[in-house]
């Protein structure tokens, strides 16, 4: 009797094992979407991080990650701390968008697949030493969350008459006003404050997956890529006097030819001075990093440029060029 007592007990519990299973499977993706398991997760044995499922109890969506289960957006119950965020869709419903800027893909057809911006133009990767970089300068015209940078194509609107940094609102803007030109060659021009979170509501401008380097992002660069040649090994490759020919660096004044042997291919966007006159095309690329160290001293961050004229690739402060617009160029987080 204790013997079938006993293997009953455990066809009872091999049961339960097979119906929790059941609700607690891996994600399921079919023509109409994607359809995530469903059950209660504090009955889920031994869950694996990154495992999200749809509690029958709570009817909300928990989320296991760091060894605890976290609710995913409020449920208005008295507890903030299982808080984890909110969710939105995509417009095309492939992708499940995160408020702290992450996503959830579902495979194989997702667009999070791919490296888009806001406007939903796409970019490719190069990786370089231990760094995943954009091999495009960025041409967004709104933050990764849907939010538009205001364009700004007159001078006396770009000009600024204040020089105090915390007064400059996020502003972008095509080289010479021009977007079929140079918007897929140069990518935008940015203010500075569109990558100063303390200015720009905590925004980030970069793709999903990417996010505005900083300065030792580039220094590090610089160094994998030859330090005072690096600027020579980055560049588009050749060079052309042809004003024309945007996607290469002025010849007559050039130290040498750019080589692009990492396949960076840095181009010679230029600039939009504080004035709102535009500047140095064919000769110059300005790249914002992140403005970690405004607050400190005189020093409103830092920008980093090559130019046709040296090999090098010169990270230098910004303190001087507060109202400038210049290129941004995104790496992988």
């Amino acid at each position: 009797m204790g013997l079938i007592l006993k293997n009953l007990w455990c066809c009872l519990i091999l049961l339960m094992l097979c119906q929790l299973s059941a609700q607690s499977g891996k994600m399921k993706v079919t023509s109409e979407g994607a359809l995530v398991p469903q059950g209660q997760h504090q009955n889920v044995m031994a869950p694996e991080n990154g495992l999200m499922m749809y509690d029958t109890l709570t009817s909300t969506f928990w989320y296991f990650g760091n060894s605890m289960w976290k609710e995913i957006g409020s449920d208005g119950d008295s507890s903030p701390t299982n808080e984890l965020q909110s969710i939105t869709a995509s417009l095309t419903g492939d992708t499940m968008y995160l408020s702290n800027g992450g996503y959830l893909i579902v495979p194989g057809i997702s667009a999070a697949n791919h490296v888009l911006d806001a406007d939903g133009n796409e970019y490719t990767t190069v990786k370089i030493g231990n760094q995943i970089w954009l091999k495009e300068n960025l041409r967004t015209t709104k933050f990764n969350d849907g939010t538009p940078i205001p364009k700004v194509e007159s001078n006396a609107e770009w000009h600024i008459t204040n020089w105090e940094y915390n007064q400059l609102p996020p502003a972008f803007c095509w080289y010479n006003n021009d977007s079929v030109t140079y918007a897929s060659v140069y990518g935008a021009l940015y203010k500075k404050s569109v990558v100063d979170t303390s200015l720009n509501g905590g925004k980030n401008v970069c793709p999903l997956g990417f996010r505005v380097p900083r300065s030792a992002d580039m220094m590090e660069l610089v160094s994998f890529a030859g330090g005072e040649v690096a600027g020579k090994n980055l560049k588009s490759e050749g060079c052309s006097d042809n004003v024309l020919d945007i996607q290469l660096w002025s010849c007559s004044i050039h130290a040498d030819p750019g080589t692009d042997i990492y396949g960076m291919t840095l181009k010679p966007a230029g600039s939009r001075t504080n004035q709102g006159v535009f500047f140095d095309p064919k000769q110059r690329l300005y790249l914002l990093t992140e403005p970690l160290d405004w607050h400190i001293g005189l020093s409103a961050g830092e920008y980093i440029h090559a130019g046709s004229f040296t090999d090098e690739f010169i990270l230098d402060n910004y303190f001087t060029l507060i109202g400038y617009g210049m290129s941004i160029r995104c790496i992988k987080e």
